[in-house]
């Protein structure tokens, strides 16, 4: 049996997922993705990242049994991270991984005081974000100028993994999803932007080569063979983590939105449009998807996860918080503060707020009123995807970490007003990335078709809104959220 191995590429941990012919995991494994954190930088160590990448596949190919053979290596990954490599290959920096903020003040920021005047880099789909290589390069560049002036490359960390999986050291490739989440790409021509390059001082020549997901990149080197796959295994191309995940959603059409959570919550939807700089103005997203040339909307509601994550460290909500409770409070909004969550749109600089604060409140109204301004913002997110693609979503296909809680995702379609579909399955970014493998391997015709195939085969349940809750609280959203920004659902 022709088998598939998929590499995750997650920030805080790596996981590797082998998939035989009917996309049934037949090893799984992970390890902690070695990062460099502290106060002052947020960093990858990609060279203690590719030993440990090493000893998973090693582990992968001992769980082969007899008359199996791994086809394919394929990668979903982070995105947005920036290693500058010399002419031999080899790092001159950790990783900067997309947490690092250091570009913030002197980079980002005026760059995005600006793009608030009205400034805007002509064929560019996205908006100004820290977390964009295109500002890391130049921060990069004044930081480090020896190094710097040996670079001859600046990659992503899953462009350095392709490289270490081919055993090669002169040439870099990236998918057009990881592309265009540079702020360097023209998602309408799948290349390189030159107004973006002039714009940030950056030769073209040092960016690695943007193909589309499931190109086949060659054969696995000498290192990888040595571990005992096949020198015939081939390396193919994946994409980014977050758009692996909405293949293995199907997401190829507009009335159909991914709703995802975990470090960030983040609703993607399909795009048909052709003007990519109207989306940004809004607040959206472009990028490259995974099928053909075709593109995606992209959302950013906020980073839900690290909040809840700091909250729950200092005042944990009660059983009944996370519970029943959270369904039983549409009619007493009046009653708990109204929060406004912070790094809207994934701008750091951008503060959050708790207004209308009753006299008195305890702990759980406090946790009920967070988990409201999530989904009013997500709300306000849904509207702007509405106001680019005029259409209403129909269903909304949950996953991620807090999609775990019943309640929480009920409480979310009362206030969305829309169905949600709840995923239980863990595994479907590593689905997805199995799949662009899969049909570049042949094992399959289409990627979309075989998605939908898998997608509905899929265990979930569905969660429909409570037509009285949802009536309550669209007054609210309404009539208190939407006054708290004064462009409405335009203002970050």
């Amino acid at each position: 049996m022709k088998l598939i191995l998929v590499i995750d590429l997650g920030t805080s941990n790596t996981k590797a997922s082998l998939f035989d012919e009917s996309g049934t995991i037949q090893f799984d494994a992970s390890m902690h993705t070695p990062t460099l954190f502290d106060e002052s930088r947020m960093e990858i160590d990609q060279e203690a990242l590719w030993i440990g990448i090493r000893d998973l596949v090693a582990n992968a190919r001992a769980s082969v049994r007899p008359g199996d053979q791994i086809e394919a290596i394929t990668l979903s990954s982070m995105a947005c991270t920036v290693i500058p490599v010399d002419a031999e290959g080899q790092s001159l920096h950790p990783a900067l991984s997309w947490l690092e903020k250091r570009p913030y003040e002197h980079y980002t920021l005026p760059f995005l005081k600006r793009y608030l005047d009205g400034y805007s880099i002509p064929d560019c789909g996205q908006y100004p974000l820290a977390m964009y290589p295109a500002f890391k390069i130049a921060w990069f560049h004044d930081t480090f100028p020896e190094k710097a002036a040996n670079v001859s490359w600046w990659v992503n960390i899953s462009d350095f993994i392709y490289a270490k999986l081919l055993g090669q050291t002169d040439r870099f490739f990236c998918d057009y999803s990881i592309a265009s989440r540079t702020m360097l790409f023209d998602d309408r021509t799948k290349k390189w932007n030159p107004h973006a390059l002039r714009e940030f001082s950056i030769d073209t020549a040092k960016l690695p080569t943007p193909l589309p997901a499931g190109s086949v990149l060659g054969t696995i080197g000498r290192e990888v063979n040595a571990l005992g796959l096949s020198p015939d295994t081939r390396v193919i191309l994946g994409a980014h983590d977050h758009v692996c995940a909405s293949t293995g959603a199907a997401i190829r059409s507009t009335d159909r939105i991914l709703h995802s959570t975990g470090t960030s919550e983040v609703l993607t939807t399909f795009f048909e449009g052709t003007d990519t700089t109207r989306p940004p103005r809004q607040w959206v997203n472009v990028e490259s998807a995974t099928i053909a040339r075709e593109n995606l909307l992209v959302a950013f509601c906020s980073s839900s996860g690290q909040i809840f994550k700091s909250l729950s460290d200092v005042l944990r909500p009660s059983e009944a918080a996370q519970g029943d409770r959270l369904l039983q409070a549409a009619d007493t909004l009046a009653g708990r503060p109204l929060f406004v969550p912070p790094v809207r749109s994934m701008q750091s600089g951008i503060a959050g707020s708790m207004n209308r604060l009753p006299g008195v409140f305890g702990a759980d109204d406090l946790w009920q009123s967070i988990y409201e301004g999530f989904a009013f913002e997500c709300r306000r997110n849904l509207d702007r995807l509405y106001h680019l693609t005029g259409q209403r979503p129909q269903k909304m296909v949950s996953i991620g970490g807090q999609s775990k809680n019943p309640y929480l995702t009920q409480l979310r379609s009362n206030i969305w007003g829309v169905p949600v579909e709840r995923l239980l399955a863990s595994d479907l970014t590593a689905r997805g990335a199995f799949l662009i493998a899969a049909v570049a391997c042949g094992l399959y015709d289409d990627v979309y078709e075989t998605a939908v195939h898998f997608y509905e085969q899929s265990e979930k349940d569905m969660f429909v809104p409570d037509s009285q809750s949802t009536a309550a609280y669209d007054r609210f959203y309404r009539e208190y959220y939407l006054a708290q920004f004064p462009l409405g659902i335009d203002s970050i």
